[in-house]
This record gives C-alpha cells, structure tokens and sequence, in this order.
C-alpha cells in the first residue's frame, strides 16, 4: 500500500478499491479516521467494521466472541489477508 491510497468506491456499489486491492464495502466520507484524520475510512462487508485505508488499521476493535462470523477470523490489519 502506498503512503496515501488510492480509493475508489465502485459506480455500482459494494465495492472499493484501495490501489490495486478490491474489497466488498463502502466509503465512509463522513467519519474521518481518529488516528491520522483521513478524510474518509472504508467500512468492510465482511468483517462488519470499519478502517483507516491510510493506516490499514481497524478504527472498531473486535469482539470478544470467539464464535463471531465477523470478527473471529478478522485479519490484524484490514488489508493483510490480500498479501
């Protein structure tokens, strides 16, 4: 990932690309990130939560169900199951 991404939401919707990285989700351009102020985050279909594409860091933290179909198998950062 570059320092500043690349983001892309889809006409269609559902989508987003982040540089060269295509996930199911949406941007959220009114919610900046709390950490570095980008402008906009990304929220994730498939682990119900929001990140900072800038950071590639969760801005919600995990649950603690082991069980959670969202975040029992949520990578450590957003973007790492795609390397």
């Amino acid at each position: 990932m570059s320092v500043h991404p690349r983001i892309e939401e889809s006409e269609a919707g559902g989508t987003v690309a982040i540089d060269d990285v295509v996930i199911r989700g949406f941007v959220m351009t009114e919610t900046a990130c709390p950490k570095c102020g980008q402008s906009s985050t990304v929220f994730d279909f498939d682990h119900d939560a929001q990140f900072c594409p800038q950071l590639n860091e969760w801005i919600e933290p995990a649950c603690s169900d082991a069980r959670c179909e969202f975040c029992s198998n949520r990578p450590a950062r957003p973007l790492e199951r795609f390397r």
